[in-house]
């Protein structure tokens, strides 16, 4: 089976994102869109979809009399936990439904702050923040959603905060380094603004009238537009019309194609070093057994006080359940290490004296995707290691 196939217009749903600062009008324009949306559909397939509102700001109160005035059901739910934002996006595919999300920062951010908090209390440090590292497990957490979002049989409108984006530049002056705002952007993962085919950006403006009256006024300005119809185009106090001609060039009623999500993991078959489901399982069986070995797992008050004082004294606490349930699998090896050294004199099978013959070479595969033998093998040393761990144990 040929992998290309003759061009055909494949996007059958709205993939849309708005973005701006508080009272750009970004909640009133997407309800806007989404009503008019919803009677486009009903003229080209005769139903009337109804509208999902995940709503994180309580906007959907004041926008509620829009969807009655126009006679279409409007079903919200008020969370900011970024697991109801998958759900949403498949309960909105599965009853035919537009999906309105106001707004992506709050679950960007609620996804950032419970993983922090986790690592947190993992670490014992409330003054730990956010680093570089884990981001590379924020992202792909993220990415689940955008993958959704693209491939979601469900027309799908974003709407979020406006952040800044900053540059360094040199003063001349001064010749210090100084953070220059240069631009704005979706306050959320910062690859997102590339996945909506309609990317839109709010402002508001304040016209001073007679007598020093004030009127606001909303605008519009289409960043980027895949249709190439409305790039560059702004409009004042925008409407769905106003969007409608990248609307027409969708395949309503059609054939719609995602991402294909295939990966290349089969090019690395997998070995049952791989499968880490039950490392932490056979680890704690292993700390009951050099428990048991050295008479620290009877009833006995001697033996309860001396188990009570080794778990302590490396794993910081002796309640079972919490070393089972809320210690993560990494701190545990190095505590389980460190009560073997004491208890045996030397490293546990996890940290051998000297490991093993490893391979160290970037590996091959044949033409049927089988595993070829790197070509160099080396022995890794780690004796310093070992005494370092043996000094910090009081070996």
């Amino acid at each position: 089976m040929s992998l290309f196939k003759p061009a055909t217009m494949q996007t059958a749903y709205l993939k849309m994102s708005l973005y701006g600062g508080a009272g750009s009008g970004k909640t009133y324009t997407s309800s806007l869109i989404a009503i008019g949306l919803a009677k486009h559909i009903a003229e080209k397939t005769g139903a009337l979809p109804s509208v999902m509102f995940l709503d994180t700001e309580t906007g959907s109160d004041w926008i509620q009399p829009m969807f009655d005035e126009a006679g279409i059901d409007l079903l919200v739910a008020r969370t900011r936990a970024f697991q109801a934002l998958k759900e949403a996006v498949t309960e909105a595919q599965n009853a035919g439904a537009i999906l309105l999300v106001d707004s992506a920062s709050h679950f960007w951010k609620e996804l950032c702050e419970s993983y922090l908090e986790r690592k947190r209390k993992s670490k014992n440090n409330r003054n730990l923040r956010l680093e570089l590292p884990d981001w590379n497990y924020l992202k792909p957490l993220w990415e689940q959603f955008t993958t959704l979002y693209l491939n979601a049989k469900a027309h799908i409108i974003v709407c979020g905060r406006a952040g800044s984006v900053y540059e360094f530049y040199e003063n001349e002056e001064t010749g210090k380094k100084e953070m220059l705002e240069v631009g704005t952007k979706m306050a959320a993962e910062k690859n997102f603004a590339y996945e909506p085919s309609l990317l839109v950006e709010m402002f508001s403006d304040q016209i001073k009238g007679g007598k020093q009256a004030k009127k606001v006024i909303n605008r519009a300005l289409v960043l980027k537009d895949r249709a190439h119809v409305l790039n560059g185009r702004e409009f004042k106090e925008p409407k769905f019309t106003d969007f409608l001609p990248h609307i027409q060039r969708l395949n309503i009623g059609g054939e719609h194609t995602g991402i294909d999500d295939r990966d290349s993991s089969a090019l690395f078959p997998p070995t049952e070093r791989d499968d880490t489901r039950y490392d932490k399982d056979i680890l704690l069986e292993n700390l009951q057994t050099l428990l048991d070995r050295h008479g620290l797992s009877g009833t006995s008050k001697e033996a309860k006080l001396a188990r009570t004082d080794a778990l302590e004294k490396h794993f910081k606490t002796s309640s079972k359940t919490e070393i089972e349930k809320k210690i993560p699998y990494n701190d545990l090896l190095v505590s389980y290490n460190n009560l073997h050294i004491e208890l045996e004199g030397v490293p546990s099978r996890y940290f051998p004296a000297e490991a093993p013959e490893v391979e160290d070479d970037i590996p091959t595969f044949d033409s049927k995707g089988n595993q070829v033998k790197p070509r160099v093998s080396v022995k890794a040393a780690t004796n310093g290691a070992v005494s370092d761990m043996k000094a910090a144990a009081g070996a």
